[in-house]
């Protein structure tokens, strides 16, 4: 037995149906597109500005969004001591909420207009941040503390970066001295110092030792030091 399909007409109606639904789809596709709003860098949502069904005309802030893969901060610098910085010096930045509180950054700009009024100048120091599983380890608005080299020359006391321990709130470096009990022994101890002027892969350290005495040291590694 023939089973009668679909006549030709209805199958026509049925297309030019379909058709026209589809030219709707893709215009609600069109508006969706020219509502939405792509920023230009990845990063964290810090203040919304709208809220859902309200009204918004061009130039108004949606969002404020912050990128926190680097992380610059700004220090304001006396106008005698500026002469002294150049762009891409390594500096010394205390991040002072976090365990691991010292970090090195580079100077990436130096703003030639000063404050009128306190005669200051703008600088800009860029750190590395650390992002765990969306989580940025800097983040925007933290307290730091910033070491500069300005000033005359003077000498100091430079050890590789690799002798440091940050994993306290105080950075430590190993050394090398006489036994308190026999002086012709050798022993390590941990010196709590104060971190200074980044040179390349050298760091000022300030404390309570004598500069005879030796840094013992081979490197950081993911067990802990591995001491020569």
């Amino acid at each position: 037995m023939a089973v009668a399909g679909p006549r030709k007409e209805k199958l026509v109606q049925a297309t030019a149906r379909l058709a026209v639904q589809q030219a709707v789809v893709d215009q609600l596709k069109d508006r969706i597109s020219k509502h939405t709003i792509v920023s230009r860098f990845a990063g964290y949502v810090t203040a919304r500005r709208t809220e859902v069904g309200e009204w918004v005309s061009r130039g108004d802030p949606v969002v404020e969004i912050v990128s926190l893969d680097q992380v610059d901060v700004k220090v304001h610098v006396l106008e005698n001591h500026v002469p002294h910085l150049r762009i891409g010096t390594d500096v010394t930045v205390e991040i002072v909420a976090l365990p691991q509180r010292f970090r090195q950054g580079k100077i990436v700009a130096i703003i030639p207009q000063a404050d009128s009024r306190a005669r200051t100048f703008p600088v800009k120091i860029r750190l590395t941040n650390t992002i765990t599983r969306g989580d940025p380890l800097i983040k925007a608005g933290m307290l730091s503390r910033v070491t500069l080299p300005t000033g005359a020359r003077t000498r100091a006391l430079l050890v590789p970066k690799d002798a440091l321990v940050l994993g306290g709130r105080q950075a430590v470096v190993y050394m090398v001295g006489a036994d308190g009990k026999d002086p012709k022994k050798q022993v390590v101890r941990p010196v709590p110092v104060r971190l200074g002027v980044a040179v390349g892969k050298d760091i000022q350290i300030i404390g309570k030792f004598r500069p005879v005495n030796r840094s013992s040291w081979k490197g950081m590694n993911d067990c802990g030091l591995e001491w020569k």
